[in-house]
């Protein structure tokens, strides 16, 4: 991508990769295999570094594929889950001397963040079926109502939980507060917690809001 020549892949498997010139009868070729029984380390057995083509020009817009950056960020991704698109473009740029655009590197987190992560919306709707099974092992303990919407940019989920026999031996004031989220779905996490008598928090109510304006919406 560097240097605008492109290249056809013959073999590209887990045991070996061979790749030439796409320009016939270059001499330009590469030929690697795996070490041992490793599947994650090859070694190049054979390296032809020089272009016979003449068919080189460098790209205004590589191709970049979001594969092929998400391989290239893993371990830096892994190590910071929260960098961000533009520190991408400057790693690359650094360190393969490849411009990419913002678009690249921010598909590129995206994947990378479902792979550590888990999938975004998956996890959200996995919410209803958590609230059921609590409501379901602590008949009698727990009165939950839940309401849950998923929005384009944002998220209403509302957890309300009423621990009763708990609830007797704590604090009468209560407290509420509210974080922002800057994930995919945008909004705020609101919960509402009590004092026990150990002066410890006692958890009463969460919701999940959608974002109106500069505040959040009403549940």
């Amino acid at each position: 991508m560097r240097t605008g020549y492109t290249v056809n892949n013959l073999k590209n498997d887990r045991k070996r990769f061979t790749a030439i010139c796409s320009v016939k009868g270059c001499s330009w070729r590469l030929h690697a295999t795996v070490i041992g029984s490793s599947i994650d380390v090859f070694k190049i057995k054979e390296y032809v570094g020089r272009h016979t083509c003449g068919g080189g020009y460098m790209l205004k817009n590589p191709k970049v594929s979001r594969k092929l950056m998400n391989n290239l960020i893993h371990e830096r991704f892994r190590h910071n889950p929260f960098i961000k698109p533009t520190e991408i473009v400057d790693y690359v740029k650094v360190g393969g001397g490849i411009d990419i655009k913002y678009h690249h590197a921010y598909h590129a987190l995206e994947l990378s963040h479902q792979q550590f992560f888990g999938n975004v919306v998956k996890s959200y709707t996995d919410l209803s079926w958590w609230v059921n099974a609590v409501r379901e092992t602590n008949p009698g303990h727990i009165l939950i109502s839940t309401s849950i919407m998923l929005q384009r940019d944002s998220i209403d989920f509302l957890f309300a939980l009423e621990l009763v026999e708990g609830y007797k031996f704590c604090c009468l004031m209560i407290f509420c507060d509210c974080t922002f989220l800057t994930g995919t779905f945008r909004g705020g996490l609101m919960v509402t917690t009590c004092l026990n008598d150990n002066q410890g928090f006692y958890p009463l109510a969460y919701a999940l809001v959608s974002p109106i304006g500069n505040g959040f919406s009403r549940i």
